[in-house]
């Protein structure tokens, strides 16, 4: 709609008023005295006239106005005012949004005479819609003023280039390209509205108005929804469910949610859920791709906490420490660093370096299995912590050594042998040399020609 902003003041000023706006009393005479007009005021307090609105404009907003009425007329959780209604905003300033809720405690708060009066709030959500006339820019400052007074939740439709703005305190705007849903969680808890609701979903023409459910729907659908419609008569509350249609040769993931809102009356939401679908199919691959991963590593590999509790462990690492099953070892095992370490120093050892370095590589320590026996362990392992950077808790992986140690252990024990053999060739073949020279050969033969009685005496 077109609005004309008029500035009062200098008509007030000529008439010796102190304070050259409209007061909230005058404000009021002049909107009870030209019921056929539409005010708005300003928080500097200029005047705004707002034009009627044309009859698209007028529909639409009748219609989601409407949506609106049978969400809260179900859920009893507050007021909802169309746009006739003018709230006193906190800050200064008389509006009017097209749809307007507010919570049932707080319009309760209000007296008599000021919900009967302009009530002197800013609602908890409003919703403008765009018309061809409007400019944008005075809308979103509108929006912005609803902000500034307290608005928990705000939506500016902009049908033309169809867009959605979402306004909330202390966070930037959003805005969605031609979105096929808009949620009104957690404000409007349970409210949901499609871009065109129905048609708008599904962008055919057999949803047209008229038609019956089976006329609309392939005939396994028609029987699918027929089935919720009549089980949410039967027992009044909401139905939930998925079913795949085809829409212009493309298959589409639907969820349909039907509410029942009086006798024989319902209500049908259809929304396109086609990329969520997409989304968990490929996280559930994913998931699935882990798993096997997980389950069919011959290392061992594991989650545990920094006290000491295994978080999550594969088979593979329970059959390492002599455990049927994971499920086994987790029960078993309650403190890794007392009934798993052989040296206890070592746990303190590996907890410091993740907190130092937030990852080890190659750490190797003796450990305990469930029978008792011991065995040598090469584990990999990093830290993950939080935004605060504190540990949330271990992964890693773990091999089992121990063989690789024996191996070590008899090669260093063979090398050992080996010099101590090289040594005593050595010395051997000193002596050979040292008795084969002309000089011991001399000393030898003086020796065997002397008397040793001869010598001794």
């Amino acid at each position: 709609m077109t609005t004309f902003t008029i500035d009062l003041s200098p008509i007030l000023q000529q008439s010796g008023v102190a304070h050259p706006v409209l007061t909230d009393a005058q404000f009021e005479q002049l909107c009870a005295a030209n019921p056929e007009i539409k005010f708005e005021r300003t928080p500097t307090g200029e005047l705004v006239i707002m034009s009627p609105t044309g009859g698209e404009t007028g529909k639409n907003n009748v219609e989601i106005a409407a949506d609106f009425v049978i969400w809260n007329r179900r859920t009893k959780l507050g007021v909802v005012f169309d746009s006739s209604t003018c709230f006193r905003l906190p800050q200064g300033g008389d509006r009017s949004p097209d749809v307007a809720w507010v919570e049932q405690s707080r319009w309760d708060a209000l007296t008599l005479e000021q919900q009967r009066r302009f009530p002197p709030l800013c609602p908890d959500f409003v919703l403008e819609l765009l018309s061809p006339s409007d400019n944008l820019s005075t809308i979103q400052a509108k929006m912005q003023e609803y902000l500034n007074n307290g608005l928990r939740l705000g939506w500016l439709l902009n049908p033309q280039d169809q867009q959605v703005e979402i306004y909330r305190p202390e966070q930037a705007v959003e805005i969605l390209q031609a979105p096929e849903t808009l949620s009104g969680e957690p404000i409007l808890p349970g409210f949901i509205v499609g871009s065109d609701r129905l048609r708008g979903v599904h962008g055919v023409k057999q949803f047209s108005r008229g038609r019956t459910v089976r006329e609309s729907l392939p005939p396994d659908l028609a029987e699918l929804r027929m089935h919720h419609i009549q089980q949410a008569l039967t027992t009044g509350e909401l139905q939930v469910y998925e079913q795949r249609i085809t829409i212009d040769g493309q298959p589409q993931e639907e969820e349909v949610r039907i509410l029942v809102m009086g006798d024989d009356e319902v209500l049908i939401m259809v929304r396109d859920i086609t990329d969520r679908k997409r989304a968990e199919e490929a996280l559930r691959i994913a998931e699935e791709n882990y798993r096997s991963i997980f389950e069919n590593a011959l290392e061992g590999i594991f989650q545990s906490s920094p006290g000491g509790q295994f978080i999550n462990a594969n088979p593979a690492l329970a059959k390492i420490y002599g455990y049927n099953s994971p499920a086994e070892m987790m029960a078993s095992i309650t403190n890794i660093g007392e009934q798993l370490y052989v040296d206890p120093e070592k746990r303190a050892e590996f907890r410091e370096l993740l907190e130092k370095q937030d990852a080890v590589k190659d750490f190797q320590y003796r450990c305990y299995c469930k029978d008792g026996s011991i065995i040598w362990i090469q584990i990999d392992a990093r830290a993950v912590k939080d935004s605060d950077d504190k540990v949330l808790y271990y992964e890693g992986i773990v091999q089992d050594i121990t063989e690789r140690k024996r191996r070590e252990d008899e090669l260093r024990r063979q090398l050992e042998e080996l010099k101590i053999e090289i040594d005593q060739k050595k010395r051997e073949k000193e002596v050979a040399t040292l008795t084969g020279s002309s000089y011991f050969q001399e000393v030898q033969q003086e020796i065997a020609e002397v008397n040793l009685d001869e010598f001794w005496s």
